[in-house]
């Protein structure tokens, strides 16, 4: 005799499980760049993909990450000359895979970052999340969440301390550096890179 799955009357229902962040991912990890990429090099990388959000990457470790839209509106005038080290955001927001994509949604509300690096729990980057085109199904008006949290949701950039957010967030991040695993862009090669700050500090030097 077969047992039947249908539950008995007036027994609880199982609960679905909430919609995760690694099964919402936006793209794959499919772009990323390295701080001695020029901007030009980084737009033309993100628009040949179609992405608007890349981290940037150091060895094997996510130092930083750029938009396009940044990098298109504060660094396009000197695109040729600029590297991405000096237009990057330091300090990196990521989710885990097994977070709750109502977590998403509610970061996203409190500080308006809507872009995340998905990592697993080694820290290893799986993919990127944007929260607009993915977040379906996240209550309307999410639940606040803890400032402490959302620190922890912010990368370390290895080195030194990732200023956060003050008004929202504190003085610093307290998450983990980040890492990728074998996908990390090449410094770029047969040409000299002359940094936005590198090119100030020259300049100075011969004025004196």
């Amino acid at each position: 005799m077969t047992k039947s799955n249908t539950p008995l009357p007036g027994t609880a229902q199982p609960k679905a499980e909430p919609p995760t962040v690694g099964e919402n991912l936006s793209s794959s990890a499919d772009v990323v760049l390295h701080p001695d990429h020029t901007v030009d090099e980084a737009l033309l990388r993100l628009r040949e993909k179609g992405r608007f959000f890349a981290p940037v990457v150091d060895g094997d470790a996510i130092v930083g990450v750029v938009t396009e839209s940044r990098l298109a509106a504060d660094c396009g005038d000197d695109s040729q000359e600029i590297a991405v080290r000096d237009c990057m955001r330091a300090t990196v927001p990521f989710l885990y895979a097994d977070d709750a994509l109502s977590l998403a949604a509610s970061i996203a509300a409190q500080t308006e970052i809507d872009q995340f690096c998905v990592v697993n729990h080694d820290h290893l980057l799986l993919g990127i999340l944007s929260v607009p085109k993915t977040a379906t199904g996240v209550p309307a008006a999410p639940r606040r969440v803890d400032p402490q949290v959302i620190r922890r949701r912010l990368a370390v950039t290895p080195g030194r301390a990732a200023s956060a957010d003050p008004g929202t967030l504190g003085t610093y991040a307290e998450g983990p550096t980040l890492y990728v695993d074998g996908r990390a862009a090449r410094e770029p090669e047969d040409r000299p890179i002359v940094s936005l700050r590198r090119r100030r500090h020259q300049a100075m030097r011969t004025k004196l």
